[in-house]
């Protein structure tokens, strides 16, 4: 049997945290009623759940009890770190010597930049996750403390900390945040957890090292920090202004710059929603889907195509109309950088569309909510319009299939399955096309 490779090994993994958490959610005492649940209704929590997306075909308060919940709850984290990451924890903590293969897998699914050092970055990972969670889950639990009792407060209070730090949009209210749209330190403390779980852990080890000193930080480390904040900024200024007529009526202006502060965030990949989303204007619906697209970082707990990625595409046509190289902040970008960046991309595109065209066929939705879920899947935010639950069941497996891939990465997929023994390298002979 040939040896599997370390993306073989990535989304096998997964999918085999996901059926364990399909088993355990199928049992009686996962539901709030006492009944089996479906295969395809615990099969799509399951998903959505390790891959940090937030989308639910049942309401996550009212149909799962407290075990369901825990259950959805270890899957986020799990998800969230990687499986991984997490086996090389252990490894470490039980003082036994990290094998090069053990390394070179936690590069590849952590997106590291570098083998050497995965012990002392796992640890120092494990330590930030766990204290900024717990920090969360303080602040959170005051937050809920006036309206329940400590010990359900407290509950919530972890529960909502690690979903938006992990990105994943899951919430034991009803309706979300929906009723918290005022809670300025509520809505404060998800909009900073989504925040720094989508920065990456690369991003942080650079930022740990080098403290506020901008010129010393990393490449990747700059074009994070920059594009998030361009986003960030940006996207909320956009929905404010679209969105006067709309989800913002009748807010005073703290609570409406608030709201679409929110929506700009959670849009980066983390689900939640203080707003409903299905009264959003059409431009602003498409808004967030463009920051949906773009998504969060590489070795994050966030989805989407991310922001090097988006970056590098852009320097390239930039570079292209310019006619010179692709770079930026003085460094210039390899070419198997940006090769990867545009099979990313384009693959992510392709993807979207081809589900947004069958879902569309097979629903009767328009195509604008259809490509708001697909969008939304693809990139495991987890907002959405209001039709997931209403698909089919060929349609909820279509977007299970893009959770699952968004979460592996679309190009991990395709090549853990595609890729073949090397064999002599062949030169074509090349031909011009037309193009453009």
């Amino acid at each position: 049997m040939r040896k599997l490779s370390y993306s073989r090994i990535i989304a096998i993994g997964f999918m085999a945290m996901i059926l364990l958490g399909t088993v355990l959610l199928m049992l009686p005492v996962a539901s709030q009623s006492g009944e089996w649940t479906s295969f395809s209704d615990a099969f799509f929590t399951a998903v959505s759940a390790q891959c940090v997306t937030g989308l639910v075909v049942v309401n996550t308060a009212t149909y799962w009890s407290v075990f369901g919940q825990i259950v959805i709850l270890l899957l986020i984290q799990t998800g969230g770190l990687g499986f991984i990451s997490i086996g090389v924890f252990f490894t470490i903590m039980l003082r036994r010597k990290l094998t090069l293969s053990q390394r070179s897998l936690f590069q590849e699914s952590m997106n590291t930049l570098e083998v050497s050092g995965t012990a002392v970055f796992t640890k120092k990972i494990m330590l930030w996750v766990f204290t900024i969670e717990a920090v969360g889950a303080m602040i959170l639990t005051l937050c809920f403390m006036d309206e329940m009792p400590f010990l359900k407060a407290l509950y919530y209070g972890v529960f909502h900390s690690i979903s938006a730090f992990c990105n994943a949009g899951f919430s034991t209210f009803e309706s979300s945040l929906m009723d918290y749209s005022g809670d300025y330190v509520l809505n404060v403390t998800i909009m900073a957890l989504i925040t720094i779980g989508g920065l990456g852990f690369i991003v942080w080890d650079d930022v740990y090292k080098n403290k506020l000193h901008f010129k010393k930080y990393r490449l990747h480390t700059k074009i994070v920090l920059v594009l998030t904040a361009v986003i960030t900024v940006g996207g909320a200024l956009l929905l404010y202004v679209s969105e006067q007529g709309t989800v913002l009526v009748g807010m005073n202006m703290p609570q409406a710059i608030t709201a679409s502060f929110f929506n700009s965030v959670t849009s980066r990949t983390a689900g939640f929603n203080t707003v409903d989303l299905a009264q959003l204007s059409e431009t602003g619906k498409f808004i967030m889907m463009i920051i949906m697209f773009i998504g969060g970082s590489p070795g994050s707990t966030a989805g989407g195509v991310k922001t090097t990625s988006f970056m590098v595409i852009l320097a390239f046509l930039i570079g292209h109309y310019t006619h010179s190289e692709p770079k930026m902040f003085g460094r210039r970008f390899e070419d198997d950088v940006v090769k990867k960046a545009t099979a990313v991309m384009s693959t992510n595109l392709i993807l979207i569309i081809t589900a947004t065209v069958f879902l569309t066929m097979m629903s009767g939705f328009s195509v604008g909510d259809v490509l708001y879920e697909t969008v939304s899947a693809m990139s495991t935010v987890g907002v959405t319009v209001g039709i997931t639950d209403k698909f089919n069941l060929a349609g909820r497996y279509i977007i299970t299939a893009l959770m699952y891939l968004g979460r592996i990465g679309s190009l991990t997929f395709a090549v853990s399955f595609l890729e073949k023994k090397k064999k002599a390298a062949i030169s074509y002979l090349s031909e011009s096309i037309a193009i453009g």
